[in-house]
């Protein structure tokens, strides 16, 4: 009777060794599990963003002038990766967020499309779509910012390797002198070579800008408004055209057009 008694003290004496020891290899597997989560990062958008990210620190730019032997280089060395382990954090939170609205938009724009819904519901549910994307919005500048990174746009400045075409309006009293310039394009004015087109209003001026910017052999393109003392109020009015005009011709010709603009 002892004897059995023993041995089912020893079973279930090896049975609990056995379940600990499962419970710590369960336990460890865990942490490895976070540890390799932490240290690896497998969303290849997410990698990317981080990477651009780190690129972009002026902190490590300016690391990179500083002789290694200089007694300051150590501070600034740890100053740095400071900022890099910051940087981690911001875009990867700022990337979660934005997956998370970009998800709750997606759920309202099907829930608005779904047949038979309610004219009162249908209301809320653009309301609330609205300020998800505004909050995605904010979201995606916090990005911006965290990167360093200014967007394409498209009546942003461009490379002037980039550009096709360049026009130059200048602007004297009431009337405008219309020049284009010559590639090799040049931001130093005296080292481009202009061509002098013809005197014309501010309507003239419109038309031909109008004209040239269809032409998609011209673009992306330039347009610089200079004026005289007396050509101020003119060349104000002018520049607000212009940018009527480069809006109008991209809802007309839609991503093609805007692509060519912002590239």
């Amino acid at each position: 009777m002892s004897t059995n008694l023993r041995r089912e003290s020893l079973f279930v004496c090896c049975l609990f060794l056995l379940l600990v020891g499962l419970t710590n290899t369960v336990t460890a597997k865990g942490q490895a599990s976070i540890l390799s989560r932490v240290q690896t990062i497998d969303d290849r958008e997410l990698g990317e963003l981080i990477r651009v990210a780190l690129e972009n620190l002026p902190e490590s730019k300016r690391l990179a002038k500083i002789n290694p032997r200089n007694k300051d280089y150590e501070e600034q060395k740890e100053v740095v990766e400071k900022v890099k382990l910051e940087t981690v954090r911001l875009v990867t939170e700022a990337y979660v967020e934005i997956k998370l609205l970009d998800s709750q938009i997606e759920q309202t724009d099907a829930k608005l499309h779904s047949a038979g819904l309610p004219e009162p519901l249908a209301r809320e549910l653009i309301l609330a779509k609205a300020e998800l994307e505004s909050q995605r919005d904010i979201k995606l500048a916090q990005l911006r910012e965290t990167m360093y990174i200014i967007p394409k746009h498209a009546l942003g400045m461009k490379p002037i390797k980039h550009l096709n075409g360049w026009l130059k309006l200048q602007v004297i009293g009431d009337q405008i002198c219309v020049f284009t310039g010559s590639k090799p394009f040049n931001e130093y004015v005296y080292e481009m070579s202009h061509h002098f087109v013809k005197l014309v209003t501010v309507e003239g001026a419109i038309a031909y800008v109008k004209e040239f910017i269809v032409k998609k052999d011209h673009l992306p393109v330039r347009i610089d408004i200079s004026r005289n003392s007396e050509g101020i109020k003119l060349s104000e009015d002018l520049q607000q055209k212009m940018i009527n005009i480069i809006k109008s011709s991209l809802k007309k010709h839609d991503k093609v057009l805007y692509d060519k603009f912002s590239e």
